[in-house]
């Protein structure tokens, strides 16, 4: 991997089933976006997804969150950072403590192409270390 980044391929991760010693285990993509962020330490690192960002219970997209945000926001119920996005969410911010960290979803190219230019996107999460 480190091959292709140093040619200017962006790596897209993703979860997938290895081998383990007890035989399959599943490998989380977040989990490897914080291994390998904590390691490279490059520019930015984007979760896409199939929504724009983490939404409040409008719809909106919160443009900026951190650990101590989502505890009182969960405890206000102004978003819904439940289940599986919880990890993510957790995921995000501890990245965030390496690189520049965002939520877009996978067909904002706009937001995506911002980010990669080092601007800041249009409709996207940004996850800030607390």
């Amino acid at each position: 991997m480190i091959e292709l980044i140093s040619r200017g391929v962006i790596p897209m991760l993703y979860g997938d089933v290895v081998v383990s010693d007890e035989g399959f285990s599943i490998i989380s993509g977040d989990d490897l976006m914080l291994d390998l962020g904590a390691k490279l330490r490059p520019s930015a690192s984007i979760f896409l997804t199939d929504v724009p960002g983490i939404l409040d219970t409008n719809g909106n997209v919160v443009r900026e969150l951190t650990e101590q945000s989502v505890i009182n926001e969960r405890d206000a119920r102004h978003i819904d950072v439940t289940g599986g996005l919880m990890r993510k969410v957790r995921s995000a911010i501890e990245l965030a403590r390496y690189t520049r960290t965002y939520l877009c979803a996978i067909w904002d190219l706009g937001s995506i192409s911002r980010i990669f230019n080092n601007e800041e996107p249009i409709n996207c999460t940004r996850f800030l270390p607390d």
